[in-house]
């Protein structure tokens, strides 16, 4: 009987690992058709430098609660860096990392870029907000994420400190008032993708 409870619980353990393992990644369709595959238990950012002696720093995964620590520790080991290059960032697992790391990016003084085939979803719109210029292809993707009602209802006034404080930042970061007009007027629970005219008007500097 002890032998056969452990077979279960062994069967079981095993029949999680696979599950786990199947579906720790998260596809995201561009508006390019492309399908990105994103590793979300085990990927942070990744900085790797465009060439050897490169002033631009390539970023690419998601944003977690090491985002900040790595990002500074590889800025002093590269400190003739002035452009961040962000390639893909699919989202957060830590989403108050992504204001820290644009206001380190801020403090800095350095550029950010999104390439043509480059995707900034979410959090990774603060990454970019912080460059002291930024730039962006007319290709890349820029997409809006917004909680739905059901969310901000269970989180309730912590999601209301958080919406403020991103305010808070964004006009720190000389964006204008339509930009936060724009995302209030987004319907709840919506992803939107930001046309290129839009990216010019609103967060292009």
């Amino acid at each position: 009987m002890v032998k056969k409870a452990f077979l279960g619980l062994w069967v079981i353990s095993i029949t999680m690992i696979i599950i786990v393992s199947i579906f720790s990644h998260t596809f995201i369709k561009t508006k390019l058709g492309q399908h990105i595959v994103c590793d979300i238990f085990n990927q942070g950012l990744t900085f790797n430098l465009k060439e050897l002696h490169s002033d631009t720093l390539c970023l690419k995964g998601y944003i977690n609660h090491h985002s900040v620590k790595d990002f500074e520790q590889t800025i002093q080991r590269h400190p003739n860096v002035k452009v961040l290059q962000l390639d893909t960032i699919p989202g957060s697992l830590a989403p108050q990392q992504g204001i820290l790391l644009g206001k380190a990016v801020r403090q800095l003084g350095l550029s950010t870029y999104i390439p043509k085939h480059g995707v900034i979803i979410g959090c990774g719109i603060d990454i970019f907000l912080g460059g002291e210029k930024r730039m962006a292809e007319e290709s890349c993707t820029i997409i809006i994420t917004t909680k739905s009602n059901q969310q901000s209802l269970i989180i309730g006034d912590t999601e209301k400190f958080y919406s403020e404080r991103h305010n808070y930042y964004y006009l720190n970061m000389g964006i204008d008032n339509n930009f936060i007009e724009y995302i209030n007027d987004l319907r709840s629970g919506s992803r939107t993708i930001l046309s290129p005219q839009l990216i010019k008007e609103l967060i292009l500097k």
